[in-house]
């Protein structure tokens, strides 16, 4: 009987594990956003072993693109406009 090949949260467990020593070298709040690009790749384990693409890190890298280029989509919103060249938030200045 042939092997069968390792799922897509198999492979991601397997990079998490190479990458360990990476993170544990990161500072706290470093170490948190490389957790939270994790979880980003996890959200979309079932697209990228549907894909299954023949060098699994590119899916992970595309999970996670995904899902930040939602989180900046939702923030569009909020975005303010751009300045004209001299312009700037303060108020102007109390005469008096």
């Amino acid at each position: 009987m042939g092997r069968t090949l390792p799922t897509f949260t198999q492979l991601l467990a397997d990079f998490v594990k190479r990458w360990a020593p990476f993170r544990r070298a990161l500072r706290k709040r470093d170490r948190e956003a490389f957790d939270a690009l994790i979880a980003k790749a996890k959200q979309h384990v079932a697209e990228a072993a549907y894909a299954s693409p023949e060098d699994p890190f590119q899916a992970v890298v595309l999970a996670i693109l995904v899902e930040l280029e939602k989180t900046l989509q939702d923030l569009q919103p909020f975005r303010q406009e751009p300045h004209e060249p001299g312009e700037c938030d303060a108020p102007p200045p109390v005469k008096g």
